[in-house]
């Protein structure tokens, strides 16, 4: 197994705690991978799925931390996220938390929903089902 890494965040906004509540408290309301190169995709709200300097990000978190995962095949995670690029954000995912939606749909992106996904492609088996993926979710399944 090999190792890939994200990075989770927060913020002092409305949306962030927004998305904390819905989704139970988490720790952090936003989540992106981060590439070789240091660079991270991510989906926001303004831009969908978008490729960032880590400075950047950075600049628009109050707190932030770095986790891996575990994957058999880094570079299938890494091909399936720039495939990803210029999609929409999913808007309809924070309404959807509570009513169980498919959060590997991958017409539009929530920034979990794209984390998750983009891990699943690289190998990793999820001991369980999930009907939705919130960053407290992402979060969990980490090593």
């Amino acid at each position: 197994m090999e190792k890939v890494q994200a990075i989770f965040s927060r913020n002092r906004t409305v949306f962030s705690y927004g998305i904390r509540a819905f989704s139970g408290m988490s720790k952090y309301s936003h989540c992106g991978l981060i590439l070789p190169d240091n660079t991270i995709i991510e989906s926001t709200f303004q831009k969908g799925v978008q490729r960032c300097h880590f400075e950047n990000f950075m600049l628009r978190a109050t707190k932030a931390e770095v986790v891996s995962y575990s994957i058999p095949d880094p570079d299938a995670c890494y091909r399936y996220a720039m495939l990803q690029l210029g999609k929409a954000y999913d808007k309809t995912a924070i309404l959807g938390f509570p009513l169980g939606r498919d959060w590997q749909q991958d017409t539009d992106w929530f920034c979990s929903e794209l984390l998750l996904a983009c891990i699943v492609k690289g190998g990793k088996v999820l001991d369980r089902n999930f009907h939705v993926m919130t960053p407290g979710d992402a979060y969990v399944l980490r090593d």
